[in-house]
This record gives structure tokens, sequence and C-alpha cells, in this order.
């Protein structure tokens, strides 16, 4: 739908237009998961001696709290746009709710699927465990990744219903 694209540039040229909040929404995110990930192997990338165990342990809340950085940016938008009435103006010119939302939804959706799939290559790259085979360290073991697809599947689907429920959590605002 043509209305739809629309929406969905329009929420481009706003993440455009201001390059701190990307900055802050994107890039501060990957930064925090390369801390996280890295600090425990003294950040030796790809090296087989050193094994993450962090997902074992309370780190399997940093891919959360990262992600929860980049989605609470859409709550604070559609605040935004509620107070401002932006949203009213735009249906009541003629666009049709369902493009506003399906723009909304599609844009908000690909900023966070990048952050989400990052989880699994920085978790590839400091060899963690619930990645790698065999799961525990062994002398003279190759090291395979047969896990990491269905991280990546889990990395890309995520991200919907987490922005579906900042959507709701906005409305109490």
């Amino acid at each position: 739908d043509k209305a739809a694209r629309l929406v969905a540039w329009l929420r481009w040229r706003e993440v455009a237009a201001e390059p701190r909040a990307l900055v802050w929404t994107i890039l501060l995110p990957m930064l925090l998961l390369t801390l996280f990930f890295g600090m425990p192997s003294g950040f030796q990338f790809n090296d087989p001696t050193s094994r993450g165990q962090l997902m074992e342990m309370s780190g399997g809340f940093y891919p959360g709290i990262a992600t929860s950085i980049v989605v609470s940016s859409f709550s604070v938008v559609l605040v935004r746009e509620r107070t401002t009435k932006a949203k009213h103006v735009m249906i009541s010119q003629g666009l049709p709710p369902s493009a506003y939302w399906a723009g909304t939804v599609c844009l908000h959706y690909l900023h966070a699927v990048v952050v989400s799939l990052y989880v699994p290559v920085v978790s590839i790259l400091t060899m963690q465990n619930y990645i790698t085979e065999p799961a525990v360290a062994e002398l003279g073991t190759t090291i395979s990744h047969h896990r990491a697809l269905v991280a990546f599947v889990a990395a890309t689907l995520s991200p919907l219903p987490i922005t579906l429920s900042a959507y709701l959590m906005s409305f109490m605002f």
C-alpha cells in the first residue's frame, strides 16, 4: 500500500533527521552488548580457548536490556505524536489507520531487528556456550555453531512482540 510506504518513509526521515537519536538507539545498545559479551573473555573474539558462559547466569538479561533501549524510543515517538495530535491530523486528512500502523510497525521493527540480530553475532564471536557445540570446551574437539540458526530465528522474531507491547504501554502516558 502506498500510504503505508509513505508513513514508513516519514518514520525513516524522522530517524535520519536526528543522528543523535540513531546513535542512542542503535550504536549504544550494540556497544553495550559488545562490552557485556566481550569483557568476560578479555575481548578475545573467535578464540576457541575462551568460551563464553555469559548466558548461563544473569547474562540472559543483557539482550533484553539492549532491545528495551531501542523499543523505549518507539513509545516516546507515539506519545509525542499523541500530544501534538500528529496522528489525528494524518488520519483526519485521509490516511487510513491501517496504513499508519503498518508503516510505523514496519520501520520500528526494522530498527529493532538490527540490534536484536547483533546478539547472535556477538555470541558467535565470543563463543557463547548456548551457540557452540560441544557446549563444554574439550581439548581436541572442533567447535561448530549448529545452534546459531535457532538464535538467529529467535532474534528475528523477538522484536515484533516487544515493539507491540511498547505501543500498548505508550497509552499509559
